[in-house]
């Protein structure tokens, strides 16, 4: 039978596994996400805006039902949830890390 320290440690090193397997799983969808968005990089998709992320750089989170993703994007300044959008890739590069999205007005 473990002690009350014992059994502590051990939760503690289970959640540092679990944390940096959440981590790893987050950064390898981020990666295919930019694959995927390299292959259609001309691609447009109709996305509805749901909230700011950070409204100082017009950063919001759309969500494309076609693709089934939330996705940050740079929105028009105006943007209210709800309101119906284009979503396009403006720069894509996955060896970078690099996806910025661009919503406008349907």
């Amino acid at each position: 039978m473990l002690s009350d320290s014992e059994l502590g440690e051990l939760l503690e090193q289970f959640d540092g596994a679990v944390r940096q397997g959440i981590a790893i799983s987050r950064e390898d969808q981020r990666h295919w996400q930019q694959v995927w968005f390299e292959a259609h990089r001309s691609g447009q998709w109709r996305a509805r805006f749901l909230r700011w992320l950070r409204p100082q750089d017009r950063l919001g989170l759309v969500r494309v039902d076609s693709l089934a993703m939330d996705l940050a994007a740079d929105c028009p300044q105006k943007a209210s949830p709800g309101e119906d959008l284009l979503l396009r890739v403006l720069q894509v590069d996955s060896l970078r890390d690099q996806l910025r999205l661009v919503a406008s007005a349907s």
